[in-house]
């Protein structure tokens, strides 16, 4: 502990939010201590927490905030191809979640489908801890749009995978997506139902090594078997917190987006011609020939 706070201190760095520029005492930031509620990062408390004696297997999962915020985190979505035991095919909108441990589907997709489920109870450990049980698994079978992609995944049953997303449509005319590109969602602005949840154990297969940056202040598109996704910083610090823990991980990787070299060679900021300094009576509204004049040396 005394290591983590001398590292805090070195860096100049919030006590409650882990960034930089700013004290714990003027953090916006509403998130709290996980173990005694302080004003603190869950890092930084001293408090020991027991661990639980409770030896029942886990399977965590991850959510997303509902909260309104000024800058929109996206998450990647993706128009699938689900298959039912009988063959036949049904679109459903999944939710590519690279911290998710398990793979979901809603119990509405399954009973359009007729998936046979089979029995489990298993507790879910989300955000906040909060545990819920799923009762029932399905195998479901994947497939691609655009591509000749397949894959069967074991799923469980909620009731509901999560809220619409995202919480309202957004308005994406000016974003200039580049012609040619398939999005794996063609409609990720729009707020609509999440039908499935594919989680790490697959997503990994899904990711190609295209990408495209769109403009320095909205996200990119990564290139997978599903078409083109649209992803920002969020999934690369998804990805790294699998194995590390970076101080102010979100802002670096921001800064490494900002920078790269390839991006801005692709999308280039386009310059403003400078306007020259013109006499007014250039440039102010006035009758035809209500100024005129005589050239006494033309021909």
């Amino acid at each position: 502990m005394t290591e983590r706070q001398q590292i805090v201190k070195t860096n100049a760095l919030c006590y409650n939010c882990l960034a930089k520029n700013h004290r714990s005492m003027f953090c916006r930031s509403s998130m709290r201590c996980g173990n005694c509620k302080g004003r603190h990062h869950t890092l930084m408390c001293s408090r020991i927490v027991t661990p639980s004696t409770n030896r029942e297997e886990t399977i965590t999962a991850t959510t997303h905030v509902e909260a309104a915020k000024e800058q929109m985190i996206w998450l990647s979505t993706a128009q699938v191809l689900v298959c039912s035991e009988d063959g036949e095919e049904m679109p459903a909108r999944a939710l590519l979640d690279q911290g998710s441990q398990s793979n979901f589907i809603s119990e509405r997709l399954v009973q359009l489908l007729r998936l046979r489920k089979r029995r489990l109870a298993r507790p879910l450990s989300g955000i906040g801890a909060v545990a819920v049980k799923a009762e029932s698994v399905v195998t479901a079978i994947v497939r691609s749009r655009i591509a000749d992609f397949t894959a069967t995944l074991q799923c469980l049953v909620l009731p509901k995978v999560t809220a619409d997303f995202p919480f309202r449509t957004r308005d994406t005319v000016k974003w200039n997506i580049p012609v040619g590109v398939t999005l794996a969602d063609p409609t990720f602005f729009k707020s609509e139902r999440i039908d499935m949840l594919i989680g790490a154990e697959l997503f990994a297969e899904l990711l190609k090594h295209g990408q495209i940056r769109i403009a320095h202040h909205l996200p990119k598109l990564l290139e997978t078997r599903l078409g083109w996704i649209v992803s920002g910083p969020q999934l690369m610090l998804s990805i790294l917190h699998q194995e590390f823990w970076i101080i102010g991980a979100r802002s670096v990787v921001k800064k490494v987006f900002n920078q790269c070299i390839r991006c801005f060679r692709c999308k280039p900021k386009p310059t403003e011609q400078p306007m020259g300094d013109l006499p007014k009576c250039r440039v102010s509204e006035a009758k035809p020939f209500a100024v005129s004049g005589v050239d006494y040396c033309g021909p």
